[in-house]
């Protein structure tokens, strides 16, 4: 499974326009934004703010920076099983 991550800036709020497209096989999964200052203890986190698969992560969850979050896909894409495998099998 290759990971990819695409920075891209966010029209928000100062300090928290920071984001990555989050691509397996080249096919987004994932949109995450680098918390910034006005999330005090939190700044500097990245927060999945949506999801387009099921199984890798959640929308809403948060790392404490990317690699956790590469780390974290990598351990669930291992028990996770593709939806192309599952219709190929049906």
């Amino acid at each position: 499974m290759a990971i990819t991550l695409e920075p891209v800036t966010l029209e928000a709020p100062p300090g928290d326009e920071e984001a990555v497209l989050a691509r397996c096989n080249g096919r987004l999964f994932a949109i995450l934004s680098r918390l910034g200052g006005m999330h005090d203890e939190l700044i500097g986190h990245w927060y999945v703010e949506t999801v387009f698969s099921t199984g890798l992560v959640d929308t809403g969850q948060m790392f404490r920076d990317l690699e956790d979050f590469e780390k974290h896909v990598a351990d669930q894409e291992s028990v996770h099983v593709p939806i192309e495998q599952l219709r190929s099998t049906s």
